[in-house]
């Protein structure tokens, strides 16, 4: 799933869109163990918890979870879109 590159906090990122929605994606070939976060700071699927904390950590009503695959973490992504359950916070 090919993304647009996007520049966040001076560390080139991807971004899909899906129903207006846009969202984070690892890099081609990035290894796991990936995480999915539906609300946080930032949204979409990352490669690491390393990558992931500073998303969730501290923040109020954040949601994700460890996932077994990338195919799985985008899926769920998609999912929570259509259900509205996917979530930018401050």
């Amino acid at each position: 799933m090919p993304g647009s590159p996007v520049n966040v906090g001076g560390e080139l990122c991807f971004q899909k869109t899906y129903c207006g929605f846009s969202f984070d994606i690892p890099r081609a070939g990035a290894l796991g163990p990936f995480y999915l976060v539906t609300c946080g700071r930032r949204v979409g699927v990352f490669a690491t918890w390393y990558r992931t904390s500073p998303h969730v950590l501290g923040i109020s009503c954040s949601s994700f979870t460890r996932v077994q695959s990338l195919d799985s973490a985008l899926l769920h992504m998609l999912d929570a879109i259509d259900l509205g359950e996917a979530q930018w916070l401050p």
